[in-house]
């Protein structure tokens, strides 16, 4: 049993020795999609269920559920799993939606308004409100998450759609900053086995494959969104939204092949995760004129437009605590996250760490209500879980960092799921 340990320990480790040579992020000056601002596209898809993100973000440690799929796939080791589907769907901004203003209204009640007048200016100056809390630097304003996932004996098969609207304000916000929209497709096939050493004590191991498709378009400005609106609501113009989006709006689109590797070592109260991830994730990508190029013209060569992203990959590292009783389940997660760059900062404090620091809770009673509660990145999450036997709804209010570290910019999140499968 050591001796298979060893082995297992050293193929990870081999692993990391085989890295591809990255390639810095190149985009030639013939690229038509020139405006999209790559320092604001997410380089790797790593979306967290409402679960995850109410325990701070953490969870490397924790065996088992459909968060394997993107957390540890030593995951895959532990028990069966199926969601057909799940889907989330997040707003970001939700405290600016729902503060009031000088006249004891917020931008929900306007919208409620519009609803109820079929007033469609009540719309434009509800988003134009919205829009205006759009702050200097990269940020989000919602995204929706779709995805099907399968683990059986340890075999694991999945498939996940996640498209993101994106802001973006160099050195700007409101009105002048920019937003792109953009797509991540994510298969996934992972395998993962469970070896029981000695005395209650287990190790999983186990490897995702997720090949990734990504697609964004160029940036356009907030205010160009809702004169576009705002002219085809009034007559005033035959503007159509979709129609400018398909023909006049650059995008560029292209793959990557990334790999991910992770340990659990535990007993049945206390476990250790530890996680390589996003081997070979550089994207190759390239740029079209449209939307309607690019699905007219996709097989056709644009090697003018080359270009490739760098996607780093990363060490993590997650302890977990479960007890289990008749009526309640505590679970208790903390996570440090990228290992690597945390040894290259240059300097250790209390700054530094935070941004690495993921922790969370969770309190599961009577098998069916769970409560949770985090931080991450020295900021707070809470959520709710109600489970239904084939149907699960999560909900998570938390706060993500978008800044270059933290107390930069921090961003509040609201996010729903609903899950129809076992998922435990």
């Amino acid at each position: 049993m050591k001796k298979t340990i060893l082995i297992i320990l050293a193929i990870l480790m081999l692993a990391t020795s085989f890295l591809p040579a990255a390639d810095e992020t190149t985009k030639p000056e013939t690229d038509p999609a020139k405006d999209i601002t790559l320092s604001a596209v997410t380089t790797y898809a790593m979306p967290l269920t409402p679960r995850a993100m109410a325990m701070g973000g953490a969870g490397i440690a924790l065996p088992g559920r459909s968060d394997s799929f993107f957390l540890n796939p030593a995951g895959f080791a532990k028990r069966g799993q199926v969601s057909i589907p799940s889907v989330s769907v997040t707003i970001y901004h939700p405290y600016d939606l729902l503060k009031q203003d000088e006249d004891g209204t917020s931008i929900v009640d306007d919208i409620i308004s519009g609803i109820e007048s079929g007033d469609q200016n009540a719309y434009i100056d509800a988003g134009t409100a919205f829009l205006s809390t759009i702050k200097s630097g990269k940020g989000k304003l919602a995204d929706v998450n779709a995805g099907v996932t399968f683990n059986f004996g340890g075999f694991a098969l999945g498939l996940n759609v996640n498209d993101t609207l994106r802001t973006y304000g160099n050195g700007v916000g409101g009105l002048d900053a920019k937003l792109f929209d953009e797509l991540n497709v994510t298969a996934n096939v992972g395998l993962g086995l469970r070896l029981n050493i000695t005395g209650g004590l287990w190790l999983d191991v186990g490897a995702n494959f997720r090949p990734t498709y990504k697609a964004y378009t160029s940036a356009f400005g907030a205010s160009e969104v809702l004169s576009l609106f705002s002219n085809s609501s009034d007559g005033g113009s035959s503007s159509d939204p979709m129609q400018f989006l398909m023909d006049e709006v650059p995008l560029a689109a292209g793959y990557a092949l990334p790999f991910d590797v992770g340990l659990n070592l535990g007993s049945k109260y206390f476990s250790v995760g530890v996680v390589a991830r996003n081997f070979n994730g550089n994207f190759k990508m390239k740029s079209f004129d449209s939307i309607n190029d690019f699905t007219s013209n996709y097989t056709q060569s644009f090697t003018a437009s080359d270009f490739s992203i760098k996607s780093d990959w990363q060490l993590d590292f997650g302890l977990g605590l479960q007890f289990d009783n008749a009526f309640l389940k505590p679970t208790i997660v903390a996570d440090f996250v990228d290992i690597i760059g945390f040894a290259d900062a240059g300097k250790i404090d209390m700054r530094t760490f935070m941004s690495h620091f993921k922790a969370g809770a969770e309190l599961r009673i009577l098998s069916f209500l769970d409560v949770r509660g985090g931080i991450n990145q020295g900021y707070w999450s809470v959520g709710c879980g109600l489970d239904l036997v084939v149907l699960k709804v999560d909900l998570a209010y938390y706060w993500q960092e978008f800044g270059d570290s933290v107390g930069d910019y921090g961003l509040d999140a609201f996010t729903v799921r609903f899950n129809i499968g076992y998922d435990r």
